[in-house]
């Protein structure tokens, strides 16, 4: 006699297929509410992989990747019905950050993407507003469920570790903690001496093995997602721009300034998981050092403004990881610009503004004349942002460096006095 079936576990394909078969209609009205019924329904929790996931059977996992590219695939380009994109974004934005459903890998590449192109597609500027909304959204709940994973990985490990050493301890005093007065001294000390070296071997090992990291080797599924994600990103930053200066309008840029604004976004929210991290130290230095030098050069003001805004974000966080890349920076693109008599009054402005945050720190100060003005293998980064700003505190050279007018000038100064 066969077994009856699991009442919990509902045969997805089937469940799935009506709303299917409505997102594949080529009728917009039909869609749009196939998608908002599907958003509801993730919404609520009746879409759930507890529903539809059967341990003995794999391809009942792959539910969570078919709903995705279901939605995903009815943005077919700039054509499609504007009501049907505001749906698909919101059903993505449900389906990713929905506890029911799990979205990893492609998939959630395939939802970032097709979010990211619905904004380049509109022309409408609120439709535009709520598919950077989404994205937003969308990546600050993948790093938050990063952040909370590490951080409830490190704590286990350390409730084991604590564990095992009262283990050790009720050992040593023969099971009974109070005990611990008939213990050797000597033995005490040895046994402290002992935990200690393992400490530090435990240390050194990882220390070690951190080295060695590949990009394949993370932690959990999130820290995967939050890495395919940041270089997906980077990666759409260092696209080139058309030739001479490209129309605000156009793709190309549109596309530049919002992978910079999400990466920023990343940044400024990211906790101690991304901030410590091998995995992404060594993305950073990978590939957004080398967007970051690609577009800190641009005579574009929004992308020019947002590398600053990035720079300051390294130097904050990871300025002792990225020693040569912040010493590259100041000396290539910040003092460069300052320096030379080619560059533009906005981008030199800009320069200044993002030298007085970094001032406004007196230890990022401190650190930046004892990393690089103290050591004999780098450059003076101390010395020369002294002398350049002092110049620009006294008036002398303005309009070389690019003041237009007396109002530029006294700004210039103004703000050269305040860094000084």
């Amino acid at each position: 006699m066969l077994p009856e079936p699991n009442p919990i576990l509902i045969n997805a394909e089937k469940f799935f297929l009506p709303f299917e078969l409505a997102c594949h209609s080529k009728t917009p009205k039909i869609v749009c509410s196939a998608l908002d019924s599907i958003e509801k329904l993730v919404a609520y929790g009746h879409i759930s992989y507890e529903y539809f996931e059967d341990p003995q059977d794999d391809n009942s996992k792959l539910f969570d990747d078919h709903l995705t590219e279901t939605v995903a695939n009815c943005f077919s380009g700039p054509q499609t019905d504007e009501g049907t994109q505001v749906q698909v974004l919101k059903a993505l934005l449900s389906i990713v950050t929905s506890g029911h459903i799990r979205v990893h890998d492609n998939s959630l590449l395939l939802a970032v993407k097709t979010c990211y192109n619905i904004f380049l597609a509109s022309r409408n500027m609120n439709y535009q507003a709520t598919a950077k909304a989404t994205l937003s959204q969308i990546l600050n709940c993948v790093y938050n469920r990063m952040e909370q994973a590490c951080a409830e990985a490190a704590a286990e490990k350390l409730k084991i570790q604590q564990d095992r050493e009262k283990q050790q301890m009720l050992q040593s005093n023969g099971g009974d903690l109070d005990h611990g007065s008939d213990l050797d001294p000597s033995e005490m000390i040895q046994g402290i001496l002992k935990d200690v070296l393992n400490h530090v071997v435990d240390i050194c090992s990882a220390s070690k093995n951190s080295k060695n990291l590949t990009r394949e080797q993370y932690a959990n599924i999130m820290q995967k997602d939050c890495f395919l994600v940041f270089r997906s990103l980077c990666k759409l930053s260092m696209k080139p721009l058309p030739e001479g200066y490209p129309d605000p309008k156009s793709h190309e840029l549109r596309s530049k300034i919002l992978s910079l604004q999400l990466l920023l976004g990343i940044l400024q929210n990211g906790g101690e998981a991304l901030s410590t991290n091998e995995i992404f130290v060594s993305a950073i230095k990978t590939f957004l050092c080398v967007a970051l030098s690609q577009n800190g050069v641009s005579p574009i003001s929004e992308v020019f403004e947002l590398s600053l805004a990035l720079f300051i974000e390294l130097l904050t966080k990871y300025k002792r990881c990225l020693k040569s890349q912040i010493e590259i920076f100041f000396k290539e693109i910040g003092l460069n610009i300052l320096e030379a008599t080619t560059s533009s009054f906005d981008q030199k402005w800009l320069v200044i503004e993002a030298l007085s945050k970094i001032c406004n720190d007196a230890q990022m100060v401190v650190d930046i004349y004892v990393n690089y003005d103290c050591d004999l293998n780098a450059a003076n980064i101390f010395e020369r942002l002294v002398a350049v700003m002092s110049k620009i505190a006294q008036g002398r050279q303005a309009f070389e460096l690019g003041a237009a007018s007396p109002n530029q000038l006294i700004g210039s100064r103004i703000k050269g006095n305040s860094d000084g």
